[in-house]
């Protein structure tokens, strides 16, 4: 509303400057008041108009007739209305609102230096500006246009990526069902023969009295354990390694833990790791390392942050690192799960090590990507 009635008071203030000035306007002359009637009746029901830039053409026009026919012979004072009507129409643009009033204030100053009083010089520069001040109008147009597409493309951007993040989530959520399901089904069905075949040679073992026949079989009982051992450790590592593809599956992790356990993760990717050509196994243990170094952040740290970092070192070694505060200094001993790591690493010829240290808990490794890869 204070923008409205600014506006409004700087039309009427040069209008006012304009009939001060001027010398004389016959009383029965209708189009001086047609014109400004014109003007003033397209400006205040310019808040009905669906398209302003019109709005605001229409009452250029009728003020350059009224100019051409009354104000002519004002010099400079007849023009101070044309920058305020482009600014009136350029209020939309938001920081480009300055350009048109800028420039075609700046087109006045030949008029100020040349125009001899002349009704035809008074009418080649109104021209001049008109016309700079329409290809200024289709530079703007076209400019808002670009940036209406540009935020169009950005929003459908977004919201593929949305969907495919979704799509992605779901069929991740669907092979780890089915991966659960198969490995019931084979637990259950090759688990329960097993378990069955182990407890009747058991019997035969008690029943039987050939002694020729005892060693065949607690040879085959410790067999059938062995397979359903076997069976039970295939089914679990079937569970378990089965994980989204890629670097992808670093940030479904994340995500489930963030969502889950309400850390705060800083993640680093430098150049050259989200396009390393790794092996099924090294994201295994990519996803292993993360994974196991958020469960002990979990259980000691001091805040609900943790710092990772991965890289790839002169386009050859994968480099990994993960960092989170401690509440205190926690003895240097590596549980199951970190010499479970320690192991992954030097199962890929890789190294690894864990530091506690006085304020941090440090676990980095490192692994060299094979030959094959590199070509």
């Amino acid at each position: 509303m204070g923008r409205y009635i600014a506006e409004t008071g700087v039309l009427l203030l040069l209008w006012l400057l304009l009939l001060t000035q001027i010398t004389a306007i016959p009383a029965a002359e209708p189009l001086f008041y047609t014109g400004a009637a014109g003007f003033w009746l397209v400006y205040f029901s310019l808040p009905l108009w669906k398209r302003k830039s019109f709005a605001v053409s229409l009452m250029t026009t009728f003020y350059a007739g009224v100019h051409v026919l009354f104000f002519q012979e004002e010099g400079l004072t007849g023009f101070l209305l044309y920058p305020a009507l482009l600014f009136l129409g350029a209020s939309e643009m938001g920081r480009d609102r300055w350009v048109l009033p800028v420039l075609t204030g700046a087109g006045l100053v030949p008029v100020m230096f040349l125009n001899d009083g002349s009704q035809g010089a008074a009418l080649v520069y109104l021209l001049s500006l008109c016309s700079l001040g329409f290809a200024l109008y289709l530079w703007t147009r076209e400019k808002a246009v670009n940036l209406h597409m540009q935020e169009k493309t950005a929003e459908a951007l977004r919201q593929y990526r949305q969907m495919k993040r979704q799509l992605f989530d779901q069929d991740t959520e669907v092979r780890q069902e089915e991966r659960v399901r198969i490995a019931r089904d084979i637990h259950d069905a090759v688990g329960h023969q097993l378990t069955s075949l182990v407890m009747q040679l058991e019997m035969m073992e008690r029943s039987t009295a050939d002694a020729d026949l005892e060693k065949p079989i607690r040879e085959a009982k410790q067999s059938a354990r062995s397979a359903l051992n076997d069976t039970r450790e295939a089914v679990r590592q079937f569970r378990s390694e089965e994980l989204p593809g890629g670097m992808n599956a670093v940030l479904y992790l994340l995500r489930k833990l963030e969502r889950e356990s309400h850390m705060t993760v800083h993640l680093e990717t430098r150049e050259g790791i989200l396009s390393a050509p790794l092996t099924n196994e090294q994201n295994v243990l990519i996803y292993r390392f993360i994974q196991e170094g958020m469960t002990n952040a979990m259980r000691h740290a001091r805040t609900r942050e943790v710092w990772i970092m991965l890289s790839l070192l002169a386009g050859r070694e994968v480099h990994m690192k993960m960092e989170n505060r401690l509440h205190e200094r926690t003895a240097e001993t590596e549980g199951s799960g970190l010499l479970g790591l320690r192991e992954r690493f030097q199962a890929l010829e890789g190294s690894f090590r864990s530091e506690a240290g006085t304020a941090a808990f440090i676990i980095e490794g490192k692994f060299p990507l094979k030959k094959e890869e590199l070509q």
